[in-house]
């Protein structure tokens, strides 16, 4: 973090170690790769402090909540990083919850719900908590898709969430396997590379691109 963020190591001595390491990352919503490199990691976050860290500096350091697409991914005990991808390794077998909020309510629901995710109680039991991935917020026209990412798609009961996360409408819950996601997006692709070579063949077209939010 740079300008006039907080430095995380000028915080109290004593800092209260999480079970987990945590990356923040963010993509650009206008960027239309979807390659590792178009993401980039912001934070790695391994207390709680790193936490109020960037809860109070995230105004002056990077783009608003409701406007930009960020994750917060789990770090493996091995060190392995869980990179915000569907084709991940760790995320392949798994699945995402999704709820839309208001954009209004963004920011306040975003940092909510990190702080249970980065507590390992956005789950009843502590050992579904810890099949959490991670989650991530994107922006919409006029609302905003949260999605708590776990790494097992047979796991995909609304019941197994915090039911302290009333600040989400459980109600209008949805749960996608990455694994049908990433054929539907292979399916879509190719349909559309087919038309972007018939567009380049017979009319000269520019190419199309599919995103994944």
């Amino acid at each position: 973090m740079e300008g006039g963020c907080e430095n995380k190591d000028s915080l109290q001595e004593h800092k209260h170690m999480l079970n987990s390491k945590w990356i923040v990352w963010y993509h650009n919503p206008s960027d239309q790769s979807w390659t590792i490199d178009s993401y980039k990691d912001v934070l790695e976050i391994d207390t709680l402090e790193d936490f109020f860290v960037l809860k109070n500096s995230w105004d002056k350091c990077l783009p608003k909540v409701s406007e930009g697409m960020f994750f917060i991914m789990r770090k493996l005990k091995s060190g392995q990083v869980i990179y915000p991808q569907w084709e991940d390794i760790n995320n392949r077998k798994g699945g995402y919850w999704s709820f839309k909020i208001d954009k209004e309510n963004a920011q306040d629901i975003w940092f909510r719900l990190c702080s249970f995710t980065i507590g390992e109680d956005i789950c009843n039991e502590t050992m579904e908590s810890l099949q959490v991935n991670g989650i991530s917020i994107s922006p919409k026209k006029n609302f905003c898709i949260i999605k708590i990412w776990n790494n097992n798609c047979d796991k995909n009961s609304i019941s197994l969430l915090n039911t302290n996360l009333d600040f989400l409408n459980m109600e209008e819950v949805m749960y996608s396997s990455h694994v049908k996601n990433i054929e539907r997006d292979q399916t879509k692709q190719k349909k559309y590379s087919a038309i972007n070579y018939n567009k380049k063949q017979f009319k000269g077209g520019s190419s199309i691109h599919l995103g994944r939010f």
